[in-house]
């Protein structure tokens, strides 16, 4: 049984957000010297939209680590050494001296979300990597943090030109990435739906609100996750109607193994299409509370088809349904037609009931619970006209597999 659960997935949760806090510390001598100002340069806002990092031996700034010591520029064209957490906080209870500040003094040796180690040469550099930082939280079910997708983080980039909004609910406009960063830089901005991505394979997409745009983000990954438990606060710690046990072992694109220790680091990953597979064996929590283990995939399968939710329908009549939908918003017909009519049979008050159904609609309409289909059935591919016969639930997902 192969990764066919993200056709079945549509809706993802998000995170809780997480604060720091600053620290009164009493003032200490600041070292200066003088360089020649560029008098183009603009306050750089990147400097004060940053947090010490307590024990990241630098300046945070969102998914980057400014690596101390590094030194700022001021408006009369001296300098302010910056070694420590005490050192820039200072500064900051510094009204007179804060205000002066424009710049960092480049190079910058910073820290990728990665924790690998990179030398920003200027302000542009700095704030394009800003602008590509994956937001960890802040959203809510109609708003979602702007950031730089692009083919760099994603299998999609964004198109221009594209509407932001501030938090006072100014509408701004991005016409190009220049702008879009620049625009990241200045102040917190939120996307504002409906907006246009581009897939890497050149088709145009649509996103009309914060669940297509987690949809899209996600399908990004070699491996789909669920959250059948849709509010919002819940994201990512559920497989199904299953809670994930963290730390969790994965699988990345490279192929490596790596630990995640919570649902905000899981999704940092899933949000830029790092995810493969989980690594086995998975550790899960029941809506009863015991533990379950799956070993492998087709185990981890078996479990989620015991969820009641485990996909919004009836049963394996529901997924051959799937099959009949256009793969993306551009598409019209799907990977297939349904021969009809098929039979599916389930429990009711009176006994077991034997349905005969003659349309795609008689299945979104079937209301009888853990329907089953009666096999064989038959599909007609769209590509070539020729008829596949399925005989069980697993030849469906292999079917959906090669279809999407």
């Amino acid at each position: 049984m192969k990764n066919i659960l993200g056709i079945l997935l549509l809706f993802f949760s998000a995170f809780m957000l997480t604060n720091c806090e600053k620290e009164n510390l009493d003032m200490i001598e600041i070292e200066e010297e003088e360089i020649t100002v560029d008098t183009t340069i603009i306050s750089n806002n990147l400097i004060f939209r940053s947090n010490p990092g307590t024990q990241s031996g630098g300046l945070e700034l969102d998914c980057i680590t400014i690596l101390y010591p590094f030194d700022l520029l001021k408006s009369d064209g001296t300098t302010i050494s910056i070694n420590n957490d005490d050192d820039f906080l200072s500064l900051i209870d510094s009204t007179a001296t804060g205000s002066d500040i424009i710049d960092f003094v480049y190079p910058l040796d910073v820290l990728d979300d990665e924790g690998e180690q990179e030398t920003i040469d200027d302000a542009e550099e700095l704030a394009e990597m800003f602008a590509e930082c994956v937001p960890d939280g802040g959203w809510t079910t109609d708003e979602f943090p702007a950031y730089l997708v692009s083919f760099d983080n994603s299998c999609y980039t964004l198109q221009y030109p594209l509407t932001l909004e501030t938090l006072d609910g100014t509408e701004l406009t991005a016409n190009d990435e220049e702008d879009f960063i620049e625009l990241m830089t200045e102040e917190i901005v939120f996307f504002v739906f409906p907006f246009n991505v581009i897939h890497e394979d050149g088709n145009t997409e649509t996103v009309n609100d914060v669940d297509e745009l987690f949809s899209l983000l996600i399908s990004c990954n070699g491996f789909y996750i669920d959250s059948t438990d849709w509010e919002w606060e819940t994201g990512f710690e559920y497989i199904g109607c299953y809670m994930i046990g963290f730390p969790l072992d994965v699988v990345v694109s490279d192929g490596s193994v790596v630990t995640v220790n919570n649902h905000m680091e899981l999704c940092d990953l899933m949000l830029v299409g790092e995810l493969v597979d989980y690594a086995y064996p998975l550790i899960l929590t029941d809506e009863d509370g015991n533990t379950v283990i799956a070993n492998n995939e087709d185990e981890l399968y078996e479990l989620l088809e015991d969820c009641d939710d485990f996909i919004s329908g009836s049963g394996d009549a529901f997924l051959l349904f799937l099959g009949t939908q256009p793969v993306d918003s551009l598409g019209t017909t799907g990977c297939y037609t349904i021969n009809y009519p098929i039979t599916v049979t389930g429990e009711t008050a009176t006994g077991v009931m034997e349905i005969e159904i003659f349309s795609d609609q008689e299945i979104l309409e079937l209301s009888v619970p853990d329907a089953s289909l009666e096999y064989p059935v038959s599909v007609t591919l769209t590509s070539d006209g020729s008829v596949v016969e399925l005989n069980g639930i697993e030849e469906i997902f292999e079917l959906l597999e090669d279809c999407f």
